[in-house]
């Protein structure tokens, strides 16, 4: 462990403070440190170099058994995706470009045909190179979205009156639940499922007292709940509103 530490410490961006961003950071401000510290240009942003120096910090910071604040982590995965859906569209109209003898740096136009297959996390021009502030714009919106998205799903998807359970007991679990909330989420309001369920002990009490009351609370609008993928971390985040003191 302590060579990985040793490893960690070395390969960070020269500068960046892994404690202090632990503590109490969001992704902006992790972007707009990795563009400072790595000497891009924020006019002209390689979405590959600055995804992967993103990445290598989250991996640093797991490597430094540090806590990573969850909206950091979850904007990691939509930052994935935008990288693969902006260099998929790239190299597709650079195949049609040496066809067609066009400038390979020119913005292609793309018909709603063209878009309406894509993932909305991609709202930039298909280029390699972008503007920071339209990097952090685009990643905003896909965020918002995918909140937006999971609590459309969540209204429709959960069907909870059959469980048998004593309201007043499922009460005061919501209510502590939310307690829990309220001092673990980070500046963007997200709190790691993982995180959360340290606190409960064994397997049968992060179900009952933690997961159980998470999906009545998202039944009743209080909090969203999101996942990229099935038995990937499940995010939590507090509706608008909501500070988590009930």
């Amino acid at each position: 462990m302590a060579t990985g530490v040793k490893l960690a410490e070395e390969s960070k961006p020269k500068g960046l403070d892994l404690q202090k961003f632990v503590q109490n950071a969001t992704w902006r401000e992790l972007l707009s440190e990795l563009v400072e510290r790595k000497e891009l240009d924020p006019w002209d942003i390689d979405i590959t170099k600055v995804v992967e120096a993103y990445m290598e910090v989250i991996k640093d910071m797991k490597v430094l058994d540090l806590r990573v604040p969850a909206n950091i982590v979850l904007a990691a995965a939509i930052l994935l995706r935008m990288k693969s859906d902006t260099l998929s569209i790239f190299d597709a109209y650079q195949d049609e470009s040496q066809t067609d003898g066009q400038d390979m740096q020119m913005r292609p136009q793309l018909s709603p045909d063209q878009t309406s297959g894509l993932s909305p996390k991609l709202r930039i021009q298909p280029r390699r190179r972008i503007t920071l502030q339209e990097l952090m714009d685009a990643l905003d919106s896909a965020l918002k979205m995918e909140v937006a998205r999971a609590a459309s799903r969540q209204s429709d998807n959960y069907t909870l009156q059959k469980i048998v359970i004593r309201e007043d007991d499922i009460d005061k679990k919501m209510a502590e639940v939310l307690r829990i909330l309220g001092g673990n989420t980070d500046r963007k309001g997200f709190a790691a499922f993982s995180n959360i369920s340290k606190g409960f002990g064994d397997a049968e009490r992060v179900i009952l007292d933690l997961f159980m009351p998470l999906l009545f609370l998202a039944q009743n609008g209080e909090v969203v709940l999101l996942q990229e993928e099935f038995f990937d971390e499940i995010f939590i985040k507090l509706a608008d509103g909501h500070d988590g003191k009930g």
